[in-house]
């Protein structure tokens, strides 16, 4: 299970990188705006 686990975290983190950081940007949206709904809505307007 360890190789397993060592393969594909050294095989598959180049490719998972693009998705962890598209995850991280799309919670950290979602966050922004469930933290600040009306301030972002009345800075764009």
């Amino acid at each position: 299970m360890a190789d397993r686990t060592r393969c594909a975290w050294t095989f598959g983190w180049p490719g998972a990188l693009p998705v962890v950081a598209a995850y991280v940007a799309v919670t950290t949206s979602m966050w922004w705006r469930s933290l600040r709904p009306r301030r972002s809505a009345a800075a764009e307007h």
